[in-house]
């Protein structure tokens, strides 16, 4: 999947916060068809944030596999 624009939200005065969920990051730790847009996500959006909730799944994930 090829990403042809991703606009940023730039309101004076606004701040977006973009939570990334567990499956951004195992796309592109196992560069499934969405790694390339999941890649593009993570250097695209200024301070993403995430939890320890995602963390400890993706761990659980990598040690099951």
């Amino acid at each position: 999947m090829r990403v042809k624009h991703i606009t940023r939200l730039s309101h004076p005065g606004s701040y977006v916060t973009v939570f990334i969920d567990t499956n951004v990051f195992y796309n592109v730790l196992f560069e499934t068809e969405y790694a390339d847009l999941s890649q593009h996500l993570l250097e695209t959006i200024p301070d993403p944030v995430t939890s320890y909730t995602v963390v400890n799944e993706l761990i659980f994930i990598v040690a099951r596999r």
